[in-house]
Order: structure tokens, then C-alpha cells, then sequence
């Protein structure tokens, strides 16, 4: 849902103007006052996130206006618009009730970004921001459309027998995934079994599996039920199953074609009714191609395929997923942390994320333990992280992974910084010149310089 702006301007072309600039951004709702206690209704009415007001003059309305609205709304964020004889009083409002203030004559795109800037920290203050169930299929935190199509596959194969396999690099949560199948399902009542096809040798993986009978190999003492056998009726879930050998790969292509199987040092077969769940991050299909995996098993496996996405194209998720691991690990021992810095959330979204979901979650605790106050900042982070940021030259497709807020900022300050390079170029370092050819005010133009740090003199000709 889109948050909302409610604009309050007494001047008709003042409105229009802050209209068409802020729905111009595409991003947000925007709504008109024509005055206070319009402003008040529409307040009541609608629910809104923020209030944009021009002040011509500090009138007993505005005041009340702004006092009034804290009464049943005391989160939403209000911007004045004000001229220089107005400086104090909006100073005076703000160590009251207002959030920040503009002065007039403004730019458009500054105006655009303040208002994102106010409400991105309204998001990260608001504890409701933190993920809800709405972000959530079981256990699995996400939001993005990769992992709406993700929900999607769960939940129609969860109704099924079919058997699923789950692909995507290390980190990405498939265990996940086959445990919110296996609680869909029907056999959800019976057991979830975990074999982790890396942890042991063939020969100990093969007895784990089906159990052996007593005198099987030395140290066979007693008969030993397999895990198939204890998931009966269950769900079975192999992961990295393409780190098994060619024969532990027969033996398991027969349980599927089959229900059956043999302990080891037995004669006897014995039948089991699994749905079978397996996941790795290698690619079978080039194992196969190299003979290093059965095709008749990838074909009995692959029968539906869930494809998990990286961390680093998911967008929005790093942002429910940081919070949802500062809400598990923020109290600690003497303080509580619950928020995380702009820069720093800044870095975890423009960070590649190499291990995943498991690498976001080891950084957040560990910033919680570095963290000296409530909020997690960008020195909080680990050092790979700041490397990354400061070697990192972002390329335009790396953009599109980003949420739309975000990835929009960055367009305008990108474009905004080199506009204004050329504009000194072009004048040899002449403001004036420079800002008359833009179409903004001499202050306006020295005003964005000194947000980008960028000095006329380096323009200038020797």
C-alpha cells in the first residue's frame, strides 16, 4: 500500500505545484487541504503518513493544526515549507511538533528527497514495520515477487505426493522450504526427517538410512532401525543430495521406484510410504551430463523443482529480513538494540550477500554484541561489508535488484552529482552562469553543491 502526503497550502498554485512535484516521484498518494481544519477532517478520515505545509506566515491554525493532529496520530511526520522570515518560528515548531523544515525557493528533486528521507525513518522507528505474518510461509521471511512465486510452489505441491527438489546456492533456506512443504501437507501429523547426504561416509550413510541387523560389521550388535524406516508415513528430506555416491544413488532411486529396501546384513525387504524432499546447490543437470549423477534418479527427483534465490535478488526481503533477526537478537546483556541505521540498512541492501539468508543473520547478531546503543550503525558492521561498499562500483542492472526507493534515490543523486559537474564545466566554475543554464536559484545551486561536496574551484581555469 502506498503511504500517504497530505499537502495543506492556502495559495492555489502553491498546491498544485507541491502536487505535481510529489506525485511526480510515483511512490506515494498524495492528497490537498486547502486549509487547517480541512487538513484535520482529511486526517481523521484517511490516515496519513506525512504532512507537507507551506507556511506564509506563523498563523494561531498552523499551530493549532499541528497540535490537534498529534491527538490521534502521534507517528505521522510533518515538513514545513518556509520562507526566511518564517525560519524561527518553523524552528520553534519543530522543537514542538513538526519533523524538519524546508525554506522557499526550493528545488524539486531536494523537496523529493527530504520527504524520503523523513519517512525511511519513520519505517525503521515503527516497530509494526517489523515482519509480520504477511511476510511470512512458515518459517520463510519474505515479501519480493521471487519469493511470492516461491510461496506459490509450496503451496500448490504441498497438496500433492509429488516429490519435490529444491535448488539454490548455500544459505538460501531450503530447509526451509521442505519443512513449510511437509507442514502443508497431509502428512504433517507424522515426521520430518533430515539426512544431511555430506555428514557421513558411505558406508555409515547406507546403515543410517536402512538400519542394519545384528552382526552386519563389527560393532553390529544389535538389529537398528534406518531412518526411512523411523519416517514412515512421513516426509524425508535429503539435503545436498548431489554430494551421494553412484551406489548410495541405486539404493535410493529403488526406495523411490520401489518403497522398499534392505538393512544392511539383511535379506528381508522392507516397505516404507515416504514423500520424499530432496535440495542441493550444485547442478544436477551438469552432474548428469558428466555421469556423475543417475538421470533416472534427477528425473524421479525432479518431478517439481523449487528454485530459492539469492539474498541479493530479493530486494525489499534484506530489509524484513534484518529486522526480524535484530528482533531475535537485539536483547542483550545490559541494552537493547531495535533499529538499524540508514547508512548501515543502506549497506546491507547494496551488500552482494555471498552466504545468503545464514551471512545476514551472523551479521546482525554480531552487530547487536558491537552495537554501544539502541541502533545498529554502519561501523557495527563487519569489515567485509565496509570493504565491499568502498570497492564497490555499482552498474546500472544492479540497480533493478534494488527496492524501487531506494534504487530511485540513487538514479537522482547519481544524475543530480554529475549535472552539476558538467553545468561547472561547461561555465569554468562560473555558479552563477551554471545555475541561470539549470533553471534554479544561485542559492539552490550552491545549496546541492554542498551536499555533494562539490567545490567551483576545481572548475576554474588556471
Amino acid at each position: 500500500m502506498r503511504e500517504k502526503i497530505l499537502i495543506v497550502a492556502d495559495e492555489l498554485d502553491m498546491g498544485r505545484l507541491l502536487n505535481r512535484v510529489v506525485s511526480g516521484a510515483g511512490i506515494y498518494t498524495v492528497l490537498s487541504a486547502p486549509g487547517s481544519e480541512d487538513a484535520f477532517e482529511m486526517i481523521r478520515s484517511e490516515g496519513v503518513d506525512l504532512i507537507l505545509i507551506d507556511i506564509k506566515s506563523p498563523e494561531k491554525d498552523r499551530v493549532g493544526l499541528l497540535e490537534r493532529l498529534r491527538q490521534i496520530d502521534d507517528m505521522v511526520q510533518v515538513i514545513l515549507l518556509t520562507s526566511i522570515d518564517t525560519i524561527e518560528w518553523a524552528k520553534t515548531a519543530i522543537a514542538r511538533e513538526a519533523t524538519s523544515y524546508i525554506t522557499k525557493p526550493f528545488n524539486n528533486d531536494e523537496l523529493v528527497l527530504q520527504i524520503n528521507r523523513v519517512l525511511e525513518r519513520q519505517r525503521l522507528s515503527r516497530r509494526d514495520q517489523y515482519p509480520k505474518r504477511e511476510y511470512r510461509y512458515g518459517n520463510i521471511i519474505g515479501n519480493s515477487r521471487e519469493m511470492q512465486k516461491v510461496y506459490n510452489l509450496i503451496h500448490k505441491v504441498s497438496k500433492s505426493e509429488a516429490t519435490v527438489l529444491v535448488t539454490g546456492e548455500s544459505g538460501t533456506g531450503k530447509e526451509l522450504v521442505a519443512r513449510a512443504v511437509h507442514y502443508e501437507s497431509e502428512r504433517m501429523d507424522r515426521a520430518f526427517q533430515v539426512i544431511d547426504c555430506t555428514a557421513f561416509p558411505e558406508a555409515i550413510l547406507e546403515s543410517e538410512l536402512f538400519g542394519h541387523v545384528k552382526g552386519a560389521f563389527t560393532g553390529a550388535i544389535r538389529d537398528k532401525r534406518g531412518l526411512l524406516e523411523e519416517a514412515d508415513e512421513g516426509t524425508v528430506f535429503f539435503d545436498e543430495i548431489g554430494d551421494l555416491s553412484t551406489g548410495m544413488q541405486m539404493k535410493l532411486l529403488r526406495v523411490l521406484q520401489e518403497g522398499e529396501f534392505k538393512p544392511v546384513g539383511g535379506l528381508k525387504t522392507k516397505s516404507v510410504d515416504l514423500r520424499v524432499i530432496a535440495a542441493t546447490n550444485r547442478n544436477l543437470e551438469d552432474m548428469v551430463a558428466e555421469r556423475l549423477f543417475r538421470e533416472d534418479l534427477y528425473y524421479r527427483l525432479n518431478v517439481v523443482s523449487i528454485k530459492m534465490p539469492p539474498l541479493r535478488a530479493r530486494g525489499e526481503d534484506v530489509y524484513l529480513l534484518a529486522y526480524y533477526f535484530l528482533e531475535r537478537f537485539g536483547q542483550t546483556k545490559g541494552h537493547r538494540v531495535n533499529k538499524i541505521d540508514l547508512d548501515a540498512m543502506d549497506l546491507l541492501i547494496k551488500y552482494n550477500w555471498p552466504g545468503n539468508v545464514r551471512e545476514l543473520e551472523n551479521v546482525i547478531e554480531r552487530a547487536v554484541i558491537l552495537s554501544k546503543g539502541d541502533t545498529i550503525l554502519k561501523e557495527d558492521l563487519v569489515p567485509s561489508i565496509q570493504i565491499f561498499d568502498k570497492k564497490h562500483d555499482e552498474k546500472n542492472e544492479d540497480i533493478f535488484f534494488l527496492p524501487y526507493k531506494i534504487a530511485r534515490r540513487k538514479v537522482i543523486e547519481s544524475f543530480t552529482n554529475e549535472y552539476l559537474k558538467k553545468r561547472l564545466e561547461h561555465n569554468k566554475g562560473n555558479v552563477t552562469r551554471a545555475a541561470q543554464e539549470s533553471g534554479l536559484l544561485r542559492e539552490a545551486f550552491h545549496q546541492i553543491m554542498r551536499k555533494y561536496n562539490i567545490k567551483s574551484t576545481d572548475f576554474k581555469e588556471e
